[in-house]
């Protein structure tokens, strides 16, 4: 399901009504079944993580049931939580991709000497480049958290900080989604 929030954003309907979690299983189920291994493990270790997440938010929010209670981190007093996680999510995507054999693409000789400009436009936009580049376990977006912004700032308007932080404002709904599975499929 958390493969289906990236690809998707939260944009199809199947996201409005949570309650009604069999459209966003179908969605989801169709999303992973033309996943490699690869990236069905990444989404198994974002999953497996996101207990962590839970635990620091518990941190944030003793007086109410953040999973339960309608509400929007776009309020002011979230940001920083949002942010730490955030952060930790990018992290934690860094050690998966690393533990899997990935370097850095701009680490690698043949890619360094390129203009960063350079190497982003052609990972936005060429597909046979961003898979080939891949394939030999490099990767454009292996860097700092801080330094991620550096992708929107080439001109390519793309924030890969954008897609952690989507992630992080999905956890409710994710949570909501996975009781509503869990609970529908205890019915049967």
């Amino acid at each position: 399901m958390i493969n289906y929030w990236y690809e998707d954003g939260g944009k199809s309907n199947h996201w409005r009504n949570p309650t009604k979690s069999t459209s966003v299983k179908d969605a989801a189920e169709k999303s992973w079944d033309v996943l490699s291994e690869s990236h069905r493990e990444s989404s198994r270790q974002a999953a497996d993580h996101l207990w962590i997440k839970l635990r620091i938010l518990d941190k944030h929010f003793k007086d109410r049931d953040y999973l339960k209670e309608p509400f929007t981190w776009q309020e002011k007093k979230y940001q920083k939580v949002i942010e730490q996680l955030a952060r930790i999510e990018h992290y934690r995507w860094c050690r998966e991709r690393i533990l899997d054999g990935f370097i850095p693409l701009q680490d690698f000789e043949k890619y360094g000497k390129l203009p960063l400009s350079t190497l982003v436009s052609k990972w936005n936009e060429d597909k046979t480049f961003k898979k080939s580049v891949q394939a030999q376990k490099l990767h454009l977006d292996l860097v700092l958290y801080e330094d991620l912004d550096f992708r929107a700032s080439t001109g390519s308007g793309y924030n890969e900080q954008m897609k952690d932080i989507s992630f992080i404002e999905a956890i409710p709904l994710l949570y909501t989604v996975n009781n509503s599975l869990t609970r529908d499929e205890g019915n049967r």
